[in-house]
């Protein structure tokens, strides 16, 4: 296990929030560093932090969350269990180092940084989520704190990687928590982030 680097985006004024980008399997920061730059645009009091994946990625040369030892989902919430509390002393270091705290922080992922900002925001109980062309790994997911993310589920119905039908299941699971969720379907989308989905992301944060 590597450890973690990241590319930081410093906010224009105080950071009053911290916003983490979690990338696909098989990229990296840097790739996904023109997202942070949009955002950063957009939110002028908020530091945005894209980390690399802690480990090298078992296919190609980019970095992985966790690896996809098979297709079945239980070995990948395995997989991504044993990784969280790398993930998780990460977060908490850059919090101590700003002084903020949990309800200051939003998560945000595509694909399997998705998923990744999911578990993570729901156990941390963070501000908020947005999730891009993800799925929930874990249907009993341990919610360590009482705070209730606001959560945006966002996915393109064309989608063949990440079936969308993956989105109404998370969707599904957190109603019964409780826990409201807005979506935002792109109905021409296909395993991507387009301008609408990003757009939906954008109004989603400004709303909070």
């Amino acid at each position: 296990m590597e450890e973690m680097k990241e590319v930081v985006i410093k906010s224009l004024k105080k950071a009053e929030k911290i916003i983490f980008i979690f990338h696909k399997y098989g990229s990296s920061k840097e790739k996904f560093s023109v997202i942070g730059r949009s955002l950063s645009k957009k939110f002028d009091n908020a530091e945005i932090h894209i980390p690399d994946g802690p480990q090298a990625c078992d296919e190609g040369d980019g970095r992985q969350w966790f690896p996809f030892i098979s297709e079945d989902i239980s070995d990948w919430k395995n997989s991504y269990y044993e990784v969280a509390p790398i993930l998780e002393t990460y977060i908490n270091n850059i919090l101590k180092q700003n002084n903020l705290k949990y309800e200051d922080v939003i998560l945000t992922g595509f694909s399997q940084g998705a998923m990744v900002s999911l578990m993570l925001g729901l156990k941390l109980g963070v501000k908020a989520i947005v999730a891009f062309s993800g799925q929930l790994l874990d249907a009993n997911i341990n919610m360590q704190h009482n705070r209730i993310p606001k959560i945006l589920l966002v996915h393109g119905k064309k989608d063949t990687i990440v079936p969308i039908s993956e989105m109404y299941s998370a969707q599904n699971v957190l109603k019964k928590k409780n826990i409201k969720t807005e979506i935002f379907v792109s109905e021409t989308a296909m395993h991507s982030i387009d301008i609408d989905m990003f757009k939906s992301g954008i109004n989603f944060l400004k709303n909070l």
